[in-house]
């Protein structure tokens, strides 16, 4: 039976991107073996070694509850920072201050297009849908790529400095963002307008402008960051709660329904309760200041969830540190160190089941399309024996109906009488 594969990966000030596939300890080599087994068996001794010493450091994590995080590529496409990166199932994109947007097959571990960015470098990046990527550029317009062949759909123009970050919600009929120039714009995804613009006069005193956007999971509230604020908002731009960071929220992400997690200057991620405002988790002593944030479940790695099924939290710092973080408990459960100073990170799950699948259903309705392009042959052929064809061309139906020509002794005949 096909496990699932997590994807960690990770874009860096170097203009290199991380690949890492996470597993639990018991799944790893079940995993790996698929992929390439005489690589592991290879190294496998190696592995264990590396891994025992890891998990003396993680705080003695036992055995069984241990991420590994086993480095797919490390591959530098861009010549600049690699500010964005977006996911959907095995095609992956990033953005960078190269001007240029890559997209790559993480399941053949292959870049397979460049496509340049014109009007400005591409900052934040997010899948509307499997069809189309909303791409937020310094210029301070969102460009609308449809993923087809990479042309730009249109264009969303409003902010007059570089947009900062794009939040879509669950209808995909409405998208957020905040930019450079202090202001947060909804935009009407089915006219590609402006739908209002909040400039946020009672909230900037003091603080400085918006930085980061996230629709919860219903679509109901969003909240907006603004240093050590984080500002919680009804659909309709009403203020619901403001809470209060101790450090500048750096990065945050969505764990569930009401549920947000923040990584902040100081080496801290914290989880709030969006509604109450109440700290639900806490989670200190990270190596340096945390620049991205994501999740994942612990079914999708192996893991044996808890009563609560929190998410596992994946924290990024500046230092190049990545670790694996089990909220009940607070307990590390991995780590790996690039030696990258790291900008943005994304975490995508897909089942190979479900991609093979898809590849028979394709090659069986190609096959479909083939018989039924061959069909008219076939009838065709059967047309020249059986004249009852209802498929065979006029032409043949005058062929069939023409007499036989006369031979010559029929002639000669006729010549004597």
């Amino acid at each position: 039976m096909d496990q699932k594969h997590t994807f960690l990966v990770l874009g860096s000030y170097e203009s290199s991107i991380f690949g890492y596939l996470l597993s639990h300890a018991s799944a790893d080599s079940e995993v790996l073996k698929e992929e390439d087994p005489e690589e592991i068996d290879a190294n496998e001794e190696e592995e264990e070694e590396e891994d025992d010493e890891k998990e003396e450091d993680d705080q003695g994590t036992p055995d069984q509850t241990v991420v590994h995080l086993d480095l797919l590529f490390k591959y530098a496409p861009h010549t600049g920072c690699v500010k964005s990166l977006a996911i959907n199932g095995t095609t992956m994109i990033s953005g960078s201050t190269d001007y240029q947007l890559k997209v790559y097959d993480l399941k053949q571990l292959r870049e397979e297009a460049t496509i340049p960015s014109y009007d400005g470098f591409i900052s934040c990046m997010v899948y509307l849908d499997r069809i189309n990527v909303l791409a937020g550029l310094s210029d301070g317009s969102i460009a609308a790529y449809k993923t087809e062949d990479w042309s730009i759909v249109y264009a969303m123009k409003g902010h007059k400095a570089e947009v900062l970050d794009i939040a879509v919600h669950p209808s995909k009929k409405l998208a957020l963002s905040v930019s450079k120039d202090k202001t947060l714009r909804m935009w009407n995804l089915m006219t590609g307008k402006s739908a209002f613009t909040n400039r946020f006069e009672d909230l900037l005193t003091g603080t400085p402008g918006p930085s980061l956007v996230r629709w919860e999971p219903s679509g109901n509230h969003y909240v907006v960051s603004f240093g050590v604020k984080i500002v919680t908002f009804s659909k309709s731009g009403d203020v619901v709660r403001i809470i209060q960071a101790p450090k500048p929220v750096l990065c945050m992400e969505f764990l569930s329904e009401g549920v947000i997690a923040g990584g902040c200057e100081g080496g801290v991620v914290q989880v709030w309760n969006i509604l109450s405002g109440e700290e639900i988790h806490h989670i200190a002593g990270l190596s340096a200041r945390v620049k991205a944030i994501g999740h994942l479940r612990q079914a999708d790695i192996g893991l044996e969830c808890g009563d609560d099924d929190l998410p596992l939290v994946i924290a990024a710092c500046s230092d190049g540190v990545v670790s694996v973080w089990r909220l009940e408990d607070g307990q590390k459960l991995g780590h790996v160190n690039t030696g990258a100073r790291i900008t943005t990170l994304i975490c995508s799950t897909y089942d190979p089941s479900t991609v093979q699948k898809r590849r028979r259903k394709k090659k069986g309705e190609q096959k479909k399309e083939e018989e039924e392009e061959e069909e008219p042959e076939i009838k065709q052929e059967e047309s020249d024996d059986d004249s009852t064809a209802t498929s065979q061309p006029s032409s043949s139906k005058q062929k069939a109906k023409r007499p036989a020509a006369p031979s010559q002794t029929d002639r000669k005949e006729k010549k004597k009488r």
